[in-house]
């Protein structure tokens, strides 16, 4: 993390030096925006992990390793179900959170089924980055809104077919795995 520092550094002297385009006021309102910004970013990932927490001692993990077991009998069925359900996580938690929660649990399902363990990372990246877009409590979403300076009423009209298309795309590549696996069965990781 220390590495940024001189990159800021450096970005502060030129456009406070060099460009003047940055009065001390501005350069003071740019570091309190920032520091709310992080603190609530540092926040929900505190959230995040208590919520992380909770939800394996409560055995959540095992409940839906038990829920996803009757998707076990087609492998695009089992994905979607998998995909879902890390979605959901992503709402409510921040990606990191939401894999070490699930990952642990449906992984070694999927692998015994015969999913390729490259396919089911890729639906799982890709379910995750999904999930961190959806309200309530998407990350990504809320840090969207906040540096758009908008409400979710604003964005909502805009936002739904995009949606829709990362879904569609989603979808893709559940059903068709040789989309996710082409670049690295070409590569020679995958037979």
């Amino acid at each position: 993390m220390a590495e940024g520092y001189p990159v800021a550094l450096y970005s502060l002297i030129a456009a406070r030096l060099y460009y003047r385009n940055l009065s001390w006021m501005e350069i003071l309102r740019i570091g309190y925006d920032s520091a709310i910004l992080t603190a609530v970013v540092v926040f929900l990932l505190a959230v995040a992990t208590i919520f992380q927490y909770l939800m394996g001692v409560t055995g959540v993990p095992l409940l839906l390793g038990e829920i996803l077991r009757p998707l076990e009998s087609a492998q695009w069925l089992f994905l979607l179900g998998v995909a879902l359900i890390t979605m959901v996580f992503g709402m409510v938690l921040e990606g990191l959170p939401a894999a070490v929660v699930l990952i642990p649990v449906v992984f070694p399902i999927a692998t015994r089924i015969g999913i390729n363990p490259i396919h089911f990372d890729i639906v799982q990246t890709a379910a995750v980055g999904i999930g961190l877009f959806l309200p309530p409590m998407g990350v990504g979403l809320l840090m969207a809104l906040k540096f758009a300076e908008v409400s979710v009423g604003e964005h909502a009209r805009g936002y739904w077919p995009y949606v829709l298309a990362l879904l569609i795309g989603l979808m893709l590549i559940i059903c068709l795995p040789e989309l996710s696996l082409m670049i690295p069965r070409s590569a020679g990781f995958v037979r």
